[in-house]
């Protein structure tokens, strides 16, 4: 989009990483992911004792009834290694590896 602005290399907004809460990664509209602090807030989540998939989740529904559908998803790891994926769009496919020389396993969130 010309003259939007992009979040992912804002800390707190699109990434966000604290050895005691997890780490975060976002991906929509950067405007809104900024305006929330969207991956600080999931992190505050996962401190809180939530999970990551908790946090994802309440992190989404959180932009959702802010800004509206189809405008981002988050990727979340909390300390223990649990991991948490949430979107509001159709999809937001993604791909992990838990161990060395294991093929990648693919996971489609959605809505």
């Amino acid at each position: 989009m010309r003259g939007g602005l992009g979040d992912s290399a804002i800390v707190g907004s699109g990434i966000y990483a604290d050895n005691k809460s997890g780490a975060a990664c976002a991906t929509g509209y950067g405007e809104y992911i900024m305006r929330l602090c969207l991956c600080k807030y999931a992190c505050d989540q996962m401190y809180s004792k939530n999970s990551a998939l908790l946090s994802s989740k309440k992190s989404i529904d959180m932009l959702t009834k802010r800004f509206g559908k189809n405008t981002g998803g988050i990727i979340t790891v909390d300390p223990t290694g649990g991991f948490g994926i949430a979107c509001n769009t159709k999809s937001m496919s993604t791909a992990m590896i838990t161990k060395k020389n294991q093929k990648p396993v693919i996971a489609f969130g959605s809505d």
